[in-house]
């Protein structure tokens, strides 16, 4: 029986559409990833570039700003000269001085505010260097780029800017006395009312809770800055700390807790920082307003002539000593950058026994309290005896304080015997704050 064989049916050479559509596909695919790993590679380029680039414009604008305030022209030679050492795709980095201080220019003398953390262009008492590193097209010199020239780009912008200030960290002793603060009186607050206002020096704020307020520049002079000598701390004071409520019905806010700074005279035939200093005294409050009772138009003073320490009564508001855990608050202009570790207070007429809480607030907003600390309690290391009951504190022994800029700090007397309460148990005055240099005195900002 004869079988009937099919022949195969023709396809003409043609693939099926899946197998087409297919192809097409993987095509365009291979494209694409080889477009995309092209623009890594540029991508990855360009990174390396920038961060080069960086690196030139602050190691430019901090070799600048070292001498901005003692020769501008060298500064902007010496940012110049900077940026040509240091490479961006193997090419010397160069920078235009730009002499006539454009704003827009490669290298930028001018001032930088930590208030307002803005940089601006000026010659007049410049304190920072702004320095732009780049590879432009509109210099000639755009960043080749590898692969990228497939989507039609093959070469790009880079640019990088760097802002270096010259901190105003400079070694400063402030010495509280009436003489080296450039008072003219031998004494203040010494007697039963607030010394007459001297502007923008030492006033007795008007402000419900508020005393006195001296503010001293960083020559060591009081007053409030100038553009050659400027602010470097405003000082406040307080009284009754120990005092944590007032009994029912008494006014508040009230100026039960507002003290008057005392500025002691200089100890005449002593050794420096004995018997002198800062001192707080209290306001004479009156039971029934808890308002500070007045005197022909000044404030009455009260109690010691020293910073107290000890314990009051549990409640009341009675007048009268004792004033206790009485307070001085130091806070640093931003007009200074004042760094933690760099601080030394002096404390006259202090004992071994004595002890003190010391808070300090820092640039970043930590806040580091050290409660009861002092030559025979914590942190005994921080403390070095100066003799003459003189005893210096130095914040680069407190345990933990990182070396941040300083924002402000304060130093509370307390009863260094708190379980045998004594009233007022210790004195003691701020004879003056030591400032020690950074070890650059440079820093980036942008």
């Amino acid at each position: 029986m004869a079988h009937r064989i099919q022949a195969p049916r023709r396809t003409n050479g043609r693939p099926k559409s899946g197998a087409g559509l297919a192809l097409v596909w993987t095509a365009l695919l291979i494209v694409l990833f080889l477009a995309l790993a092209a623009l890594a590679c540029d991508v990855a380029w360009i990174r390396v570039v920038s961060t080069e680039l960086q690196n030139a414009a602050d190691a430019a604008s901090l070799a600048g700003a070292q001498f901005v305030t003692r020769d501008v022209d060298k500064a902007r030679t010496q940012a110049v000269r900077v940026a040509l050492a240091n490479y961006a795709a193997n090419t010397p980095v160069r920078v235009d001085p730009n002499t006539s201080n454009s704003a827009a220019g490669d290298v930028v003398i001018g001032q930088y505010s930590r208030a307002t953390r803005q940089f601006t262009a000026t010659l007049s008492a410049p304190n920072a260097v702004k320095v732009i590193a780049h590879r432009l097209g509109s210099n000639g010199d755009a960043l080749p780029l590898f692969f990228a020239g497939i989507l039609g780009v093959d070469k790009t912008d880079v640019t990088a800017h760097s802002v270096a200030v010259l901190s105003d960290d400079t070694q400063a002793i402030i010495k509280f006395t009436p003489g080296a603060l450039g008072f003219a009186a031998t004494e203040l607050n010494a007697g039963s009312t607030v010394t007459p206002d001297i502007a923008g020096k030492l006033i007795t704020s008007p402000q419900t809770g508020v005393g006195s307020i001296l503010w001293v520049q960083r020559s060591g002079k009081a007053g409030m800055g100038t553009s050659s000598d400027p602010l470097l701390m405003t000082i406040t004071a307080t009284s009754h700390m120990d005092t944590l409520s007032f009994p029912p019905g008494f006014p508040v806010p009230n100026d039960f807790k507002a003290a008057a700074i005392y500025i002691a005279p200089e100890g005449k035939g002593l050794p420096d920082g004995c018997d002198e200093g800062l001192g707080v005294r209290a306001f004479t409050i009156s039971t029934v307003t808890g308002q500070r009772v007045l005197s022909g138009g000044l404030a009455k003073i009260e109690g010691s002539k020293e910073v107290s320490g000890g314990t009051g009564p549990a409640s009341g508001i009675a007048n009268g000593p004792p004033h206790v855990d009485e307070e001085l608050q130091f806070a640093i202009s931003d007009q200074v950058s004042v760094k933690a570790q760099g601080v030394k207070l002096v404390l006259s007429k202090f004992g071994d026994t004595d002890a003190i809480d010391l808070a300090i607030a820092l640039e970043d907003g930590t806040q580091m309290a050290y409660k009861f600390i002092g030559p025979g309690h914590r942190c005994s290391s921080a403390f070095t005896n100066l003799g003459n009951s003189v005893w210096a504190v130095n914040f680069a022994s407190l345990e933990g304080l990182p070396n941040l800029r300083v924002s402000s700090f304060a130093i509370r007397a307390i009863d260094p015997n708190p379980t045998s309460p004594k009233g007022t148990a210790e004195h003691f005055d701020v004879a003056r704050v030591e400032i020690a240099p950074p070890a650059s005195r440079v820093r980036l900002v942008e």
